[in-house]
């Protein structure tokens, strides 16, 4: 997105996109950049801000309130726990939700947070006021038994929900449609 490249075989516009690691270090988010593809030359300059933790998030809301920003929280729990927010409180998260959806609103910003599944991977974690305060919603899955396939299915409150599958080309990390 922050090279206005195609992306997962769509077309894409470019935006200033700021990726907030919250649970991995340098070395591993670089990884999983690299495995997407993501290289420093194919960025516009000044259109991709990698930071992380909680200064980097707080960072990254700044950022948001004062322009058109594409945020990246990896993972929303890390904000969540940090700020004291009980994870599976309605109330607490509608709160936490609300808050975000201004910034969004105001700044014409948009936030994209990761958020886990529960261990036994069939059903999403936390409060249920999170499903209903989100404008999209995406879930990415192995394939079980199809190494280097994942299945993406996603919902926006505003179109059908799609599922496709995405195979993921090794040593080079490209995304591939099938």
């Amino acid at each position: 997105v922050a090279s206005g490249l195609p992306f997962l075989a769509h077309d894409s516009r470019a935006h200033q996109v700021y990726y907030v690691v919250m649970e991995d270090g340098r070395e591993r988010a670089a990884r999983r950049l690299e495995a997407l593809g993501a290289t420093v030359p194919t960025w516009r300059p000044g259109a991709f801000v990698l930071d992380f933790g909680l200064p980097g998030y707080e960072r990254a809301i700044e950022a948001a309130r004062t322009g058109r920003w594409r945020l990246v929280i990896d993972p929303m729990i890390e904000v969540v726990a940090a700020r004291g927010v009980e994870e599976n409180d309605n109330a607490q998260m509608s709160r936490f939700v609300a808050e975000h959806r201004e910034i969004v609103q105001r700044s014409g910003s948009a936030i994209l947070w990761t958020h886990h599944m529960r261990k036994m991977g069939d059903i999403k974690r936390g409060a249920s006021s999170i499903d209903a305060a989100v404008d999209a919603w995406a879930d990415i899955q192995a394939v079980k038994g199809r190494s280097g396939v994942v299945q993406l299915s996603w919902w926006n409150r505003d179109a059908e929900p799609a599922v496709e599958a995405i195979e993921v080309s090794k040593p080079n990390g490209t995304f591939e449609f099938r």
